[in-house]
């Protein structure tokens, strides 16, 4: 791209432009100092930006770093200005530390106009700034920058490092992975191979340990492990080999699906792999930071010789091969070792690895699987455009950063290999281009193993799908802070033989869950600051691995459903029980009267009609797409066999009522049933005709349709939406409608004829209830069928209130009546038993009467007969001891009981005839 920047695509219409003198021009305050401002004529010729920086102790080098690149861009811009562009002036300020970048980045964005055009921090915060829009959108902008070169970039920097939540915020200004360093002479010179494992790292460290070599005493393993500095990373790159192994959005540190730390067993075995790091480990490993700072342990053993093993930040290599090293030609570059056991996340047990478990993973023959994780380790350097700035002062910030990112960022990738450690600015290689062995030959680096090495190194470890990143949302400080402060204190206990050997894996242990704890307390009090559910750090976390989706609302019937088959359990029952009893009262004259056919036949519609509520109440939530789409074509099959049934009946006895009624006086004239079978076999078989043809043509399925991104509904929906196949279902529903009012219009027609024999009344009460229901219930169905549950309620209780209300109206009435004449018949007959049963009784007292004192040899007959009588009496339901009252029959001495001795009574025995 030549020239600073594109101008027709750099200006907002609602913003004024500050090189037309309108609006506010940065250009004023951009200077570093008062003698280096500008008069306003030259601010408003001039782009200007603001960058900010770390810069602190420890990270001068990157301030460094962009202030080369600022000045190298506003040399270009000025050469470009004479062939009509405009000079760009680049004020690169610095804040001390990571944190203070945090809290700067959150100041920015709360202006309305960004202070800072852009920022250049650690990927790290990311998720933060992303999510108040600190940080701009940059997804459109690297597909169409040329300077840029997108695709020369690393897939872990192009889709991992760099992207929060799948979208791109960053450009990366240095690569960070973790490679193993080893001197290819000395294990050559002790037959000793290329650790792949950790416990082979120990193996090889330990093998050497101790050893002379060319006059040399060498350390196994130089790591730099004390506390507060970045001892977090090697545990991390350790722990990493054992907690991930299904692909880089699994997560190394926690579990995304719940933000369950991934401690317990495997961090006390990373524990376990430090400890025996360190006891063949150089003596200041614990009082010395690591890194690639000259003076780190990883460093400054390595370069003067007297270490055999490390692993540190890749861009270390060219350390390694600079001309203060003593070993520069001598420098091996590996993967940094794996594990032969992972995490089970479901026990919490580190179990063997196998192809299925680490799929990501080698396999060798001596040892089996070895799952490999390589680490980006804090993940290099990246620049950030302000999100709250004008398109404008965007679109120059993106192309300065495309520029560093660009070719030129070759310059601090490939340094010359002559210069002094102290002028390298620590950039590691994040494109493809920057590994290419030609490019550093250029450059003096002469070891042409070694440089194959590094790039395989480079390439397999940035190209993994296994790619460990570090955690990006808040609270990842203090999280890495507790993981190396905990792990620090435990190698010192050690070292000081605090702790006994055999206590050392228990204590172990004990440490991984301490860690684990402050991860879940820290984390605890920063979700009680978030106010909503998408700010909460397992979302956060998510949305950094590209695994968040929003919460989505599938509107599923949830328990709706219960409600719709509790009416079709009710249903299904009345139209059973009902057609139980017309069977039982088939020969009743009430019920021979409304013909029982057609009774049961409304029950079975009734019945058909009810078990499709049932089907209503499926959906996906609890059913699979293939069930969904059976039940959507069955359910307008039973209802609409159902519907035929019963209004079929209906219409028929409404007509046959009609016919026989609405005859001319004294004509005669006979109805059979095989007249008014024909409208219903022509309305149950025009349905099933349309039925057929619709579900051959056009078949009803399941969809899921979409309202909103994080909002569907599942419905019944013909296959084609339009065209021929709509056909039989518009026949379908006109054609019952029309069938409907004219039923209706019988209905009519028969309201005033009698409603013993004709049902009239009841027979137009159902069928106007049902052009009503149709009517109000149709509509509302339709406005509320985006809701499931709601039109679920509608849906099944309109189905409901159709066929019960047809039932409650017809046989109601009939079972009250058929109740009421045989209680009448009871009656009537319960009176004429009785009078029969006195006359028969004053016969038998007659009888008695003529026997003195009862005390002849027909006595004890009589009594047993009358004994007879009363228990018959009483199984037809007749009070016989009133009615022997009645009589006169109460204390005869024939029918007494054995205990009603004359001798016990108050007074002298009376005869029953005394009492007439």
């Amino acid at each position: 791209m030549s020239g600073a920047r594109n101008l027709d695509d750099g200006y907002c219409p609602c913003r004024p432009d500050p090189a037309d003198g309108g609006g506010e021009s940065l250009s004023s305050s951009s200077t570093s100092s008062p003698s280096e401002a500008s008069s306003v004529a030259a601010a408003a010729s001039t782009d200007s930006l603001r960058i900010l920086a770390v810069g602190g102790p420890g990270f001068e080098v990157i301030r460094s770093m962009v202030e080369s690149d600022a000045r190298a861009y506003e040399s270009r811009a000025a050469d470009s200005s004479s062939s009509g562009g405009r000079p760009i002036e680049i004020v690169v300020e610095s804040t001390p530390s990571l944190a203070t970048m945090a809290d700067e980045i959150d100041s920015n964005a709360r202006l309305d106009e960004g202070y800072f055009d852009g920022f250049v921090s650690n990927p790290g915060v990311v998720g933060s700034a992303a999510r108040i829009g600190a940080f701009a959108d940059l997804g459109d902008f690297v597909r169409t920058a040329p300077e840029l070169e997108w695709a020369d970039i690393l897939p872990a920097f192009r889709e991992v490092v760099t992207t929060y939540d799948g979208r791109t915020y960053m450009l990366p200004l240095d690569g960070d992975v973790h490679s193993l360093f080893y001197r290819r002479d000395v294990l050559e010179h002790f037959g000793l191979k290329v650790p792949r494992t950790w416990d082979e790292y120990v193996d090889v460290a330990a093998a050497v340990h101790g050893e002379v070599y060319d006059g040399t005493t060498l350390v196994g393993s130089c790591v730099g492990r004390v506390g507060g500095c970045v001892g977090q990373y090697y545990a991390s790159a350790v722990l990493a080999s054992m907690t991930q192994a299904g692909g880089t959005k699994m997560g190394h540190l926690f579990d995304p699906r719940d933000m369950s730390p991934l401690a317990g067993e495997a961090l006390a075995e990373a524990i376990r792999q430090l400890e025996a790091q360190a006891r063949v480990g150089a003596e200041d490993e614990l009082k010395t930071c690591g890194g690639g700072a000259a003076s780190s342990v990883n460093i400054k053993h390595f370069i003067d010789g007297t270490c055999a093993l490390t692993y540190n930040w890749g861009g270390n290599f060219k350390v390694h091969m600079s001309r203060d090293s003593k070993v520069g030609g001598l420098v091996g570059v590996a993967p940094i070792p794996g594990s032969t056991r992972v995490l089970d996340r479901a026990t919490g047990k580190l179990v063997p690895c196998d192809a299925e478990r680490c799929k990501f993973g080698d396999q060798y023959d001596d040892i089996g699987w070895v799952n490999r994780a390589p680490y980006a380790a804090f993940g290099g350097w990246a620049a950030a455009v302000a999100g709250n700035i004008s398109p404008m002062r965007q679109r120059l910030a993106g192309d300065f950063f495309a520029f560093a990112s660009g070719k030129r960022s070759k310059l601090g990738v490939i340094p010359n290999a002559t210069g002094p450690i102290e002028s390298f600015n620590g950039q590691d290689p994040y494109r493809r281009s920057h590994v290419d062995i030609e490019e550093w030959v250029k450059q003096g680096y002469a070891d042409r193993e070694g440089l194959k090495n590094y790039r395989d190194t480079v390439l397999s470890s940035l190209n993994s799908k296994n790619l460990a990143v570090d955690i990006r949302f808040p609270g990842s400080p203090q999280i890495m802070d507790a993981l190396d402060r905990r792990i620090f204190a435990y190698l010192i206990s050690v070292k000081d033989l605090d702790v006994d050997i055999g206590d050392r894996a228990a204590q172990r242990l004990a440490v991984a869950e301490d860690i684990a704890n402050e991860w879940k307390s820290i984390i605890k009090d920063i979700d009680k600051k978030t106010t909503h559910y998408d700010q909460s750090i397992l979302v956060q976390y998510q949305r950094s691995l590209g695994l968040y989706s929003a919460p989505h609302d599938y509107n599923y019937i949830g328990n709706v459903r219960w409600f719709g088959w509790t009416l079709a359990i009710i249903l299904c029952s009345a139209s059973i029980l009902f057609a139980g009893w017309v069977a039982v009262n088939r020969k009743n004259r009430i019920v021979r009267a409304s013909q029982p056919f057609f009774l049961i036949l409304i029950c079975v519609g009734t019945l058909i009609m009810g078990a499709g509520i049932f089907l209503m109440g499926l959906d996906d939530d609890i059913a699979t797409k293939e069930g969904c789409d059976i039940a959507c074509m069955a359910t307008p099959w039973m209802l609409g066999c159902g519907f035929s049934c019963m209004f079929a009946a209906l219409y028929s006895k409404t007509l046959r009522v009609n016919k026989l009624f609405k005859a001319g006086r004294f004509t005669r004239i006979t109805v059979r049933k095989r007249d008014v079978m024909k409208p219903l076999l022509a309305i149950a078989g025009l349905n099933v005709i349309l039925l057929s043809v619709w579900t051959a043509v056009n078949p009803m399925v399941w969809e899921r349709i979409e309202t909103s991104p994080a909002s569907s509904y599942g419905a019944c929906e013909p296959r084609e939406k339009t065209g021929a196949g709509l056909v039989p279902i518009v026949l379908f529903g006109v054609g019952n409608v029309i069938i409907l009012f004219f039923a209706n219009f019988q209905a009519y027609q028969a309201r005033e004829l009698s409603d013993e024999f004709s049902e009239s009344k009841y027979i137009a009460i159902s069928l106007v209830s049902i052009l009503q229901a149709v009517l109000v219930g149709v509509p509302v169905a339709v406005v509320t069928r985006q809701i499931p549950a709601a039109f679920g309620v509608i849906v099944s209780g309109l189905t409901f209130i159709v066929p019960m209300s047809v039932l409650m109206l017809i046989f109601a009435p009939k079972v009250l009546l058929v109740w009421q004449k045989a209680k009448e018949k009871k009656e009537l007959g319960s009176q004429s038993v009785g009078r029969a049963t006195g006359s028969a009784i004053k016969g038998i007292l007659i009888t008695k009467m003529r026997l003195p004192g009862c005390q002849d040899e027909d006595e004890l007959g009589h009594k047993k007969k009358l004994q007879e009588l009363k228990l018959k009496l009483t199984e037809q339901g007749i009070d016989a001891s009133t009615l022997f009252q009645e009589v006169g029959l109460e204390v005869a001495s024939c029918i007494s009981d054995p205990s009603d001795d004359p001798a016990e009574s108050d007074g002298p025995p009376q005869h029953e005839s005394e009492k007439d």
